[in-house]
């Protein structure tokens, strides 16, 4: 769904369940007014995802809850409802009724909304991500809602994209929410906890950093699956953006062969770099010299 508004394949899509990790933000250009989009993690670990669902739903100016229609209101549902309620978003909350496909007759459509409407929430929007069904109906009826409200524009500065990259576990997560002073990313002793390129920003005076958080580098013969999706979608936004690269050590590790060759990489493709070592806290005054030898 996030993808076909952005009309781009930014969010990575495969049928495994919990594939979408962290929050992804993209602007969208809605008849001439420029919109942020967020697709967030799925909700499959309530004690995981909640304090993320938490802000979302407490500092969004619009919600777009999406359901499978195939599975219909599960009790994961009714708890993001609660939610919805508790922060009093009922009247600025969109349900849109996922995988509900041309082949339903209209008659079936409005007795799956009679179901729907008794969640109380504004509207209802039934609509089929794959291919596209009813996608104009939900763009016309957020461009009603953003031209009907006021809304807080946001004044358009000077912005510089910055990305951090480096191997899985290296703390680019921890330093990008170190940064913006929230937890944007994901922080995981587990390397690969970031999939997608996830992206916040920070004002400094008139300019606007756009902080990109990557997934961790392995070297090309241990990555498979998903690893290579986010890898790929790493490069292409490194060739698209051609940001400040910050490219992240492991201080207390040494300098490896996959190091070198992502340097060689970021040097290939034209970016600036600034290396950036982490764990210095956990370094000698001698080590930290020889490092930067």
């Amino acid at each position: 769904m996030f993808n076909r508004l952005i009309r781009s394949q930014r969010s990575i899509v495969t049928d495994i369940a919990g594939t979408t990790r962290d929050f992804v933000t993209e602007p969208v250009d809605l008849g001439g007014i420029m919109i942020s989009v967020s697709d967030s993690p799925g909700l499959d670990n309530f004690n995981e995802e909640l304090t993320y669902i938490q802000k979302l739903v407490e500092t969004c100016d619009h919600l777009l809850f999406v359901i499978d229609h195939k599975t219909g209101i599960s009790p994961k549902e009714q708890e993001i409802v609660r939610l919805v309620r508790k922060y009093g978003k009922e009247d600025v909350t969109t349900l849109v009724v996922n995988k509900a496909d041309k082949w339903m007759r209209d008659e079936e459509q409005e007795v799956a909304k009679a179901e729907y409407w008794s969640l109380g929430l504004s509207s209802i929007v039934m609509v089929s991500a794959k291919n596209g069904s009813n996608l104009e109906e939900l763009e016309e009826m957020l461009y009603m809602i953003v031209t009907t409200h006021s809304y807080k524009k946001v004044q358009s500065k000077h912005e510089l994209i910055v990305s951090f990259v480096g191997r899985p576990n290296v703390g680019k997560s921890t330093l990008l929410n170190t940064f913006v002073k929230e937890t944007v990313s994901k922080v995981s002793e587990t390397p690969g906890t970031t999939l997608d390129y996830i992206t916040s920003q920070v004002s400094y005076g008139q300019t606007v950093f756009k902080l990109v958080d990557t997934a961790g580098i392995r070297r090309q013969s241990k990555i498979h699956g998903l690893e290579k999706i986010a890898l790929s979608k790493t490069l292409k936004m490194l060739e698209y953006y051609k940001p400040i690269t910050v490219l992240m050590r492991d201080g207390t590790e040494d300098i490896a062969k996959q190091d070198m060759h992502l340097v060689g990489e970021l040097i290939s493709m034209g970016l600036p770099i600034v290396i950036a070592v982490n764990k210095i806290d956990e370094l000698t005054v001698a080590a930290i010299e020889r490092l930067k030898k």
